[in-house]
């Protein structure tokens, strides 16, 4: 289904989390679906005002954008009746997602998960950003190095953040991504630029990803011999005067960006 919305020029949008996973899981699907061709968007809820998964004002958001197929990632999975809402309106769904499922499944054109009982997969405890980059490589023709390259970075960092098992697939390709960090910490501007279009640059939530984001970076990339770095200071000041000069706001959505 998502190679056919490629050849025939179909609108897919995207539609992440805000957590650090939600975000690295739309962040590589994005980029990948792009890289290929792809005419892709997408979407990732308000934390305060979405909550969490989707949700039907989301969905006529994406609808009135002339969205054909939606994909979730990191979400999905407990969307039954929004699923259905979906095909009322003429779109189609793919779900991925990590977290255990119900008694049913949504109706998609497919449901990847690695908890569902028809797998024959010995690891199961991917974060979302995992489950996406599977996708990723079962879309790809050439050689899964290649995405290891391009990729590794968004799964570790989401990886590390959801604090899912760091064994067997998980471990490999932390591994990867830590090497990869290390040669050419790009995934911080990457996450950052990503973020910074969803969220406006003066909010806490921005501030405080920054500061989590390069405290991480900081730490992982030092190399054994060397002093480990100081922290960057604390957003909370920062916040402090921005709230006393009243100058935080939700302001215009940017949630959406084409």
């Amino acid at each position: 289904r998502i190679n056919r919305a490629l050849d025939d020029g179909e609108s897919i949008c995207i539609y992440g989390d805000y957590d650090c996973d939600g975000v690295t899981s739309t962040a590589l699907l994005y980029t990948f679906l792009s890289a290929l061709g792809g005419f892709v968007s997408y979407y990732i809820p308000n934390r305060a005002t979405d909550g969490y998964g989707m949700n039907f004002k989301a969905i006529d958001k994406i609808k009135a954008d002339g969205t054909d197929l939606i994909i979730t990632v990191d979400n999905g999975i407990s969307s039954i009746e929004e699923a259905e809402y979906i095909y009322s309106l003429g779109m189609q769904l793919i779900v991925t997602d990590h977290h255990q499922i119900g008694e049913n499944l949504p109706r998609a054109e497919a449901v990847i998960n690695p908890h569902r009982e028809d797998n024959e997969i010995e690891f199961r405890d991917f974060a979302g950003v995992g489950v996406a980059f599977k996708l990723a490589c079962a879309l790809y023709d050439g050689d899964v190095e290649d995405l290891l390259e391009d990729y590794a970075d968004y799964v570790t960092i989401g990886t590390i953040g959801d604090m899912v098992p760091l064994l067997n697939e998980n471990r490999a390709i932390v591994k990867a991504g830590l090497k990869l960090i290390n040669t050419d910490a790009k995934i911080i501007n990457k996450i950052l630029t990503f973020i910074s279009r969803n969220v406006l640059i003066t909010s806490p939530r921005f501030l405080a990803f920054t500061y989590i984001i390069t405290s991480i970076i900081k730490i992982i990339t030092v190399s054994p011999a060397s002093t480990p770095p100081e922290l960057p200071p604390s957003p909370s000041s920062s916040i402090e005067k921005l709230y006393k000069n009243q100058k935080i706001g939700i302001g215009k959505d940017k949630n959406h960006i084409k």
